[in-house]
């Protein structure tokens, strides 16, 4: 696994967490607050995995045919795979 593909699914995870949060207040809010003795509302943490910067596959394969380099080559299909969740 690659640096960019680790942190896509970081991200990935994150926005899944925050979407079980924001429906479970969303159903909190339906309830009557004199119902539970406690507020139901739960705050979303901040965002811990920084976002990817991604480069279109367009730019990525430019620089491919400028450097065709062996270890070039290498790098950038590793970039291609990570942008593609491989």
């Amino acid at each position: 696994m690659t640096e960019p593909s680790i942190r896509r699914i970081l991200d990935i995870n994150e926005r899944a967490s925050a979407n079980v949060i924001r429906n479970f207040n969303r159903d909190a809010d339906a309830i009557d607050p004199k119902l539970s003795p406690f507020p139901l509302r739960v705050e979303a943490p901040k965002s811990v995995a920084p976002r990817v910067e991604t480069r279109p596959p367009s730019e990525i394969l430019k620089e491919l045919n400028a450097n065709p380099s062996p270890e070039r080559v290498k790098e950038i299909e590793r970039e291609l795979d990570a942008l593609e969740g491989k």
